[in-house]
């Protein structure tokens, strides 16, 4: 299997972890008494009480993100990414199969453990097979929108499941179906590095602009880690853009469904947030892009950009869209073209792109700062602390919403942003340029591939 081959592997094998999870708000309105969504065994259950599983599952994440990270720098990487979806695939189909909000709420923290592990193991594999860091930053891009994709397949698939069978199970089953098969054909087929065989592991790539080389073994690699005040930065900013990016897919069916927010239909709301997918997949491609050739590999100047945009985009979220199409009606736009889904679409799209740019470079730029030994491990930390943020768009945030309304929520929103970029700003003050040229390295990716 040649690079490209590994590549698409590793994208598919990751998207799959996405649809895994990404079906999580279809279940979270489907079982909450107040948007029960014509389901059968709909409104079961209260929904800060349904809402117990995304906080759950969030939080299991941000603890085993770090231990997934030094793990992988010591096991075999391919039957940790293989293991760990199959493991989530089973996770679902017991979501799929009971009726007792403490199973479900056990079995999503299962799901998200295990899902910790699946990135850690597609970063360790790819910096194998792609050790350049010139064009580490479009590829890890590309690699990175495979969240895009299967989040985009979960918002298309999984509602027209649930209406095809009249059952909100469906939601939790068809995941548990694709992730079993998609783990048994990447167990079968991905290996570690160049030369490897299946199931083996190898020594992390090289590092060049890392500025420490922990050679100690594990707890030398997590003192490297959590020493460096740029990986704090990395990891907090990673935390409160995760609270909007988690927050605005977790919570869109509630709240778009609310007349705060439009009342958006089930389907309209999916298209939204397939839109906020598609937006995620050009900011990832984009940021990459110009992080690579504009800023020579620095990461930072390009997520501290965007984290700006995003703190005028949120706010936006809740009934940006039906503002937005009334005020085009008034001016006589077309009211086919600028329908209240539509520009609702349109609004989701822009937040997918202001907040998955820093989400796909704040791994890179964390596991380039790391030093050779410490690379998944600098990845699992910052991650850890974006599973956080993530477990704060649980529970805390439907409290928030309780107390205050919608408005504040996306408020909350916007300023959580406008923190974020305060700590890209030291970050992009001090990182340094990658000392190749983008030209120079993309030159020899081109003739690589031919004699791939």
């Amino acid at each position: 299997m040649n690079k490209w081959a590994t590549l698409a592997m590793l994208f598919a094998a990751y998207a799959t972890y996405y649809v895994t999870k990404k079906n999580y708000p279809y279940i979270l309105a489907a079982l909450s008494s107040s948007t029960t969504q014509g389901m059968a065994e709909g409104g079961l259950f209260e929904a800060h009480s349904v809402a117990a599983m995304g906080s759950v599952h969030e939080a299991m994440c941000a603890v085993s993100k770090v231990a997934g990270g030094v793990f992988v720098d010591a096991l075999p990487a391919p039957a940790v990414l293989a293991g760990s979806l199959a493991i989530t695939a089973a996770a679902n189909a017991v979501v799929a199969t009971t009726s007792s909000l403490s199973v479900m709420v056990v079995s999503w923290g299962v799901n998200g453990f295990f899902q910790a592990f699946g990135w850690a193991a597609v970063g360790s594999i790819f910096f194998e097979w792609f050790p350049d860091p010139s064009q580490r930053g479009a590829l890890y891009s590309v690699l990175s929108t495979s969240q895009n994709a299967g989040a985009a397949v979960a918002a298309v698939i999984v509602p027209r499941a649930m209406e095809a069978t009249g059952s909100w199970r469906a939601a939790a089953a068809v995941p548990a179906v694709a992730g079993l098969g998609v783990a048994t054909v990447t167990w079968l087929f991905v290996v570690a590095s160049p030369g490897s065989g299946a199931g083996t592991t190898c020594p992390a790539g090289p590092y060049p602009r890392g500025d420490s080389a922990p050679a100690g073994g594990s707890w030398l690699a997590v003192r490297s880690v959590v020493g460096d005040w740029r990986q704090w930065a990395l990891g907090v900013a990673y935390l409160l853009l995760s609270v909007v990016r988690s927050g605005s897919a977790d919570w869109a069916v509630a709240m778009l469904g609310h007349p705060s927010g439009g009342s958006l239909s089930a389907s309209d709301v999916g298209i939204a947030l397939a839109a906020m997918e598609l937006g995620g997949f050009v900011g990832g491609i984009g940021g990459g892009l110009f992080s690579d050739r504009v800023f020579r590999g620095r990461r930072a100047p390009v997520m501290l950009m965007a984290a700006l945009v995003g703190a005028l985009v949120a706010p936006w979220a809740l009934g940006g869209g039906a503002a937005l199409s009334g005020a085009l009606l008034e001016w006589g736009a077309p009211a086919a073209l600028v329908s209240k889904s539509t520009m609702t679409a349109a609004v989701f799209f822009l937040l997918g792109v202001v907040t998955f740019t820093p989400h796909v470079l704040l791994g890179l730029a964390a596991r380039e700062m790391a030093g050779k030994g410490a690379i998944s491990t600098a990845g699992g930390f910052v991650k850890g602390l974006g599973q956080v943020g993530s477990a704060l768009a649980g529970t805390p945030l439907s409290h928030l919403q309780a107390s205050f309304g919608w408005n504040a929520v996306a408020l909350s929103w916007g300023a959580c942003m406008a923190l974020a970029a305060a700590c890209f700003a030291p970050v992009a003050l001090f990182e340094r340029a990658s000392p190749a040229t983008p030209r120079s390295k993309l030159a020899a990716s081109v003739k690589g591939m031919k004699t791939d």
